[in-house]
């Protein structure tokens, strides 16, 4: 494959990109309080060694633009809640979600945010509102990561 006359493989080659990614869930159910981080305990992957399972932080381990994605299911509550969530770049929110479900069904919303960020910075899931969030084998909440380039 060709970019502009070039081999992509000696475009690669020249941005020399690294193997990242990483994918995270919940162990459990939880109950959340307004403007928590989550700490998604179960990793999945993680190339380049950027996550931490015991805060719920991923740092950056190379600049560079990357998709950064979430899924949430909320609880099921008798009157319904919303469960609000946002990615959060540096202290930053930079993408949110709202997950919504009523007393006999959990409600899943997911968010994806394309964005530049620089080695070392800190990337997280961060509540907006109190609420359960479930994870089980049909409804999972996860977190997951990639470089783009």
């Amino acid at each position: 494959m060709r970019i502009m006359g070039t081999p992509l493989t000696h475009i690669w080659k020249e941005r020399d990109v690294a193997s990242v990614a990483f994918s995270v869930a919940l162990q459990n159910n939880i109950n959340v309080h307004d403007h928590e981080t989550m700490v998604f305990g179960h990793v999945i992957l993680d190339e380049g060694s950027g996550y931490k399972s015991g805060d719920g932080i991923y740092t950056a381990p190379q600049s560079g633009v990357y998709v950064f994605t979430w899924s949430i299911t909320a609880g099921t509550h008798s009157g319904g809640h919303d469960v609000y969530t946002n990615l959060v770049v540096n202290g930053t929110p930079v993408g949110g979600i709202d997950s919504d479900s009523d007393a006999s069904n959990s409600g899943s919303s997911t968010g994806v945010v394309v964005t530049y960020v620089d080695y070392g910075d800190h990337i997280f899931i961060r509540t907006g509102s109190t609420g359960s969030i479930i994870s089980s084998q049909s409804a999972k909440s996860t977190f997951s990561g990639w470089l783009l380039f």
